[in-house]
């Protein structure tokens, strides 16, 4: 039986985050993987064992489902699989959990298309200028929050920006109208060439400040903040898409996604539509149980 041995797993990160980096990681992934090795550190090291078989790791697996969500168990595994990959151990590595898709979308975690015209009113009645244009060019081209940084001053002004992500190279158009607002950001800004979204340093935002400022945002609109993260305006831009256009593939290209079933997942239904729909099958009698029935 392979084990691992607890003194190869150090607290120091800083040599699993040079592993990260040179296979090319995102920072946000970088951040998110040296977490939750930490986590599975810390669980290890609780149970005060010189060495990890690998029914100890099946055994923290466990722990994982009893605390989490699936998705985000699913989310750690990936971490901790990566982590034994960089300690030798690949053999190691647990099978993530198979999740049945919904085959609609819980109303209270997406965020409709009105919602969003709403928000981004609100933004800029509120003063928050810089905060609604970076929704409106989030939600107008489908762009990821940590592909923000690709926005460029040269980008714009082509009417096109190039996006490098999760190894994958692609290219995404600028509608005119967003542009034409977007170049008047520039202007604004007086900010000459680079970073359009950036801070006083001239460093690209930072995703938890736009994060925060979307919720502020939504508390003034009314709201829920429990709808209102960057990532939804992802959806609302996926779902308008093909509504107008009923265009799968074309849609997985603009989203940047390798596989379709992947693009499935951000055109669910709202669970109303389904319940409208379940209705209308009209498979239910007008018999009703009377008392009489109940007693026998």
């Amino acid at each position: 039986m392979k084990l691992l041995n607890l003194a190869s797993m150090v607290s120091d990160t800083d040599e699993f985050e040079k592993y990260l980096a040179e296979e090319e990681y995102e920072n946000t992934t970088i951040r998110k993987y040296i977490r939750d090795a930490v986590k599975f550190q810390q669980f290890m090291k609780s149970r005060n064992l010189p060495t990890v078989s690998k029914d100890e790791i099946i055994l923290y697996k466990k722990y994982l489902i009893a605390v989490y969500s699936p998705q985000s168990v699913n989310s750690m595994l990936a971490s901790l699989n990566s982590y034994l990959k960089y300690l030798h151990h690949p053999e190691l590595a647990v099978k993530y959990i198979k999740i049945q898709q919904k085959p609609f979308a819980d109303s209270d975690k997406y965020l409709s298309r009105g919602e969003y015209i709403l928000l981004v009113n609100t933004a800029y009645k509120t003063g928050e200028y810089s905060t609604g244009v970076i929704m409106e060019t989030l939600c107008s081209t489908g762009i990821r929050i940590d592909e923000l940084k690709y926005v460029t001053v040269e980008g714009i002004l082509k009417q096109r920006i190039k996006i490098y992500n999760k190894g994958k190279a692609r290219e995404i158009l600028i509608p005119q109208h967003m542009q034409e607002k977007l170049l008047s950001y520039i202007a604004y800004k007086s900010i000459g060439g680079g970073y359009v979204f950036r801070t006083k340093s001239g460093k690209p935002l930072d995703r938890s400040n736009i994060w925060k400022k979307m919720k502020k945002i939504a508390s003034a609109a009314g709201i829920s903040e429990k709808r209102v993260y960057p990532h939804n305006l992802r959806h609302v831009f996926a779902e308008t898409y093909y509504e107008n256009t009923n265009d799968l593939i074309s849609l997985a290209n603009l989203l940047g996604h390798t596989s379709i079933d992947t693009t499935r997942i951000y055109l669910k239904r709202m669970e109303q539509d389904f319940k409208g729909e379940l209705e209308k099958m009209n498979l239910v009698t007008d018999n009703s149980l009377q008392d009489s029935d109940l007693k026998s």
